[in-house]
């Protein structure tokens, strides 16, 4: 096996239990959400150039994960391979976990693995060996560059696998695959590629459209608002027009519409609460 399993002792907990039903898997329940609801406090087994943690948080609000105190990440993440970097055994690398409130029970994933640098190398000159990806430009979430490849083979790089990645091959989008359940690679055709990657986070794409929709479904609502109201000052104006002219109700109002307009009095008519009436004769 090209991974090294690490050993990961039962967490600390706060306001929840947690009870281990699995390899790394945990089921808990939760009386209150805090900060450090789960504390996993582990130690590598050995000296690792390569640490990985294998997380799967879909009911965790928080996740922040340390070495030595110092924040290397920290945010709402779920199931995905995450690389910790070089460790010693003398470090302690501390995972916190704030619970979700709308879920006071269920299940967190926590393992630990070190890289085999040798079985990898090993690994990873065989499948790169007279076809090295030679990298053009670079951004923070992208990349492109050129590979030949001597025949139908695969194209495999030493980042962790994510579904978050998009590649393009010659310009057109190629599936990925996971290779050694770890790494992302391509399938390539014999001949010479460019390759563009891009990666974007899960939920990325979908979060912004449904923003996008609750924008558009607010705007439209503003507007139908705004027109019903224009509408019932018009039919207002039109009715009030019309009394002040002597005329009798438009024909055009329905039977709801008179019930709910103001009666007045006809021009013709005596309003009688301006009626003056004469008041007693003094005396004086």
């Amino acid at each position: 096996d090209i991974f090294i399993e690490q050993t990961v002792d039962d967490p600390q907990t706060n306001l929840c239990t947690v009870e281990k039903t699995n390899d790394g898997e945990y089921f808990f329940e939760l009386k209150s959400a805090d900060t450090e609801n789960i504390v996993f406090i582990l130690n590598a087994d050995r000296d690792c150039k390569r640490y990985f943690l294998h997380y799967d948080g879909t009911q965790v609000e928080n996740t922040v994960i340390s070495v030595n105190e110092e924040v290397i990440y920290s945010g709402d993440y779920d199931g995905r391979i995450m690389p910790i970097g070089s460790v010693g055994q003398d470090d302690i690398i501390t995972v916190r976990m704030q619970m979700k409130e709308e879920d006071m029970s269920g299940y967190v994933r926590l393992s630990a693995a070190c890289l085999d640098e040798e079985m990898y190398g090993a690994f990873e000159e065989e499948l790169t060996e007279e076809r090295l990806f030679q990298i053009e430009n670079f951004t923070e979430r992208s990349f492109e560059g050129a590979v030949v490849a001597d025949d139908d083979q695969i194209l495999m790089f030493s980042i962790p696998y994510d579904a978050g990645w998009k590649v393009l091959v010659d310009g057109k989008e190629t599936k990925t695959k996971k290779i050694v359940d770890a790494f992302l690679a391509v399938p390539l055709e014999e001949g010479a590629h460019k390759i563009s990657m891009s990666y974007t986070p899960e939920g990325f794409s979908l979060g912004w459209k449904l923003s996008l929709l609750c924008l558009l479904l607010f705007a439209g609502s503003c507007c139908l608002a705004v027109r019903k109201k224009k509408v019932r000052k018009k039919r207002l104006d039109d009715f009030m027009n019309t009394v002040t002219n002597g005329e009798a109700f438009p024909e055009n109002l329905s039977e709801v519409d008179q019930l709910r307009t103001p009666i007045l009095p006809d021009k013709s008519e005596e309003i009688p609460f301006l009626k003056r009436e004469p008041g007693p004769e003094s005396d004086d």
